[in-house]
C-alpha cells in the first residue's frame, strides 16, 4: 500500500512538471525572472567591494610637491576669476582650422597654427607696452 501511495505521489509530482513544462510562463518567464532576481542578489558583494575600499585620504600638497607636481592655493582659481579670463579673449575673430588627416601632410596645419601663436604673441606684447605706458604715465615718469 505505501508503495501504491508513494507511486502516486510521484506520478503527480511528474504530471504537474508535465503541465508547467507546457506552460509558457513556467517554460520561459520563470526562469528568466529567477536569473535576474538571483543575478542581483549574487552581485551585490561585488558591487559593495567598490564602496568598501574607495580611497577617502584628503590630498595632501605636500606628497604632491615631493614628486614634482604644482598645486594651486584652494582658493585662487574662482569662478570670477575665470570669467575674467574669459572676457580677455577675442571670441568674435577666429579662424576654424581643420586638423591633418593621418595620410594628409600636416605642414598646412602646423603652418596655420604657428601663424596663430604668433599673432597671439604679438596681442600680448601689444597689451604689455600698453600697460607699461600707463604705469609710467602714472608715475609722472613720461614727458609728453
Amino acid at each position: 500500500m505505501k508503495f501504491l501511495n508513494s507511486l502516486k505521489i510521484v506520478q503527480d509530482i511528474q504530471s504537474t512538471f508535465e503541465r508547467w513544462n507546457q506552460n509558457k510562463f513556467f517554460r520561459y518567464a520563470a526562469p528568466f525572472v529567477l536569473l535576474v532576481v538571483g543575478s542581483s542578489f549574487a552581485l551585490k558583494n561585488f558591487t559593495s567591494l567598490r564602496y568598501e575600499y574607495r580611497s577617502t585620504a584628503k590630498l595632501d600638497p605636500k606628497e604632491f610637491e615631493a614628486k614634482g607636481i604644482k598645486m594651486k592655493p584652494p582658493g585662487s582659481v574662482t569662478l570670477e576669476s575665470e570669467y575674467e579670463k574669459l572676457k580677455e579673449l577675442d571670441l568674435e575673430n577666429w579662424e576654424q582650422v581643420r586638423g591633418p588627416r593621418p595620410y594628409e601632410d600636416p605642414s598646412e596645419f602646423e603652418e596655420t597654427k604657428r601663424k596663430q601663436q604668433e599673432k597671439r604673441a604679438a596681442e600680448r606684447q601689444k597689451k604689455r607696452e600698453q600697460q607699461e605706458l600707463a604705469v609710467k604715465r602714472g608715475r609722472g615718469q613720461l614727458e609728453e
